[in-house]
């Protein structure tokens, strides 16, 4: 499967937040009601992701469905 650019974006920041946070894809898992093995097929590219559970991930990280989007949250991030 090809991951569209927005979800290439998306799985490369949730990969890039959890390492921030010191998360595991578990610990993300519990905050979303996301099963781990989905968590683990998104950042993969296995797994498209839905609006609704973009927007749950988002909110778990305390951002917004457009700071998951972000080209440049890895410049963001390192700033804050």
């Amino acid at each position: 499967m090809q991951k569209s650019e927005a979800m290439e974006t998306i799985a490369e920041n949730i990969a890039l937040l959890l390492e921030d946070r010191g998360w595991t894809q578990a610990q993300l898992a519990s905050k979303t009601k996301i099963a781990r093995p989905n968590i683990s097929r998104i950042i993969s590219g296995q797994e498209n992701l839905s609006i609704e559970r973009a927007e749950r991930i988002a909110n778990a990280f305390g951002l917004t469905l457009s700071d998951l989007l972000n080209k440049n949250l890895k410049n963001l991030l390192a700033v804050a």
